[in-house]
């Protein structure tokens, strides 16, 4: 696919009968509900590419032209059926919080989370979840069972293109429970920000890949939905302008948008957490050392 990034307020139809080398391609909006920015994908052969992106780049309603790159999850876990598994029964502690696994979350008492806990748990922060999704519902998967108490306000699938952003992979839901996992409930873990609310916006498949059209467009959604801050932990594809042009949007706007530095080990810093602007994150272990992955 090419993505095209067209001036606003182009009229689709007569760029493509403008452009007879474009004639009998698939040619769509990304997102039609979007209103301020006009991308649009076109399904071209691998061999015919460069060439298009070249002569497309002439015609000044262009605003840029770039293949649409394939970004991935770092990781993807054995058994994707097994990804909402149902928490162990244990008995709930005395102390807060009463999380019966909340011992076992060495990261949590590394960011001194139970001392933030005392100025702020994230209420009136809402954080979107730009990933796989988020298992927060019924009507299309499943909701997993502690965040039964989590907040949600309303997201989008850029997968399928619908209002439901639900989960068939099961990392959006890892990350947003990381994010505000239902806390205090006796049950499972604890998230760092319990009383925030949750933005999913699904634009990873069940294989766990998406494209950058569909990245950009879910950080055009957040930030002009009300997220405070963007989370994504994922990567690849290299630079692209249009992302670069989501993000800076987003950050105009006042969100603060995160990133996975990378998930191989490297020493440098992987797109999209390479973007001026993006807070990129790594992982360490117990000792504080970067982990392996």
């Amino acid at each position: 696919e090419l993505v095209v990034d067209l001036v606003d307020g182009t009229d689709l139809k007569d760029f493509l009968g403008e452009h007879p080398e474009l004639a009998g391609r698939n040619a769509r909006w990304n997102s039609p509900w979007v209103s301020d920015e006009a991308i649009a994908v076109l399904n071209v052969q691998a061999h015919e590419a460069e060439g298009l992106v070249a002569s497309l780049g002439k015609d000044p309603r262009v605003e840029g032209v770039e293949r649409n790159a394939i970004l991935r999850l770092p990781m993807t876990p054995a058994g994707a059926k097994s990804w909402i598994p149902d928490d162990d029964t244990a008995p709930a502690r005395d102390s807060f919080p009463n999380d019966p696994f909340y011992e076992k979350q060495w990261n949590m008492e590394q960011v001194k989370a139970r001392e933030a806990w005392r100025f702020s748990t994230g209420h009136d922060v809402i954080v979107a979840v730009i990933d796989t999704g988020v298992a927060y519902e019924d009507a299309k998967g499943v909701w997993a069972p502690d965040l039964k108490a989590t907040r949600f306000v309303a997201g989008y699938d850029f997968v399928n293109d619908d209002a439901i952003a639900a989960d068939d992979h099961g990392h959006g839901t890892h990350c947003a429970g990381t994010i505000a996992q239902s806390t205090d409930n006796g049950r499972g873990v604890v998230g760092l920000a319990p009383n925030c609310k949750i933005m999913p916006l699904k634009v990873l498949s069940a294989q766990g890949w998406g494209t950058t059209s569909d990245i950009a467009d879910a950080i055009r959604f957040a930030a002009d939905n009300g997220a405070h801050v963007i989370s994504m932990s994922l990567g690849g594809g290299g630079y692209s302008r249009l992302m670069r042009a989501a993000i800076d949007h987003a950050i105009r706007k006042g969100v603060v948008v995160i990133a996975a530095a990378g998930n191989a080990n490297r020493n440098r810093i992987e797109y999209p957490g390479a973007y001026p602007g993006v807070l990129a994150v790594t992982a360490v272990g117990p000792s504080g050392k970067r982990a392996f992955y």
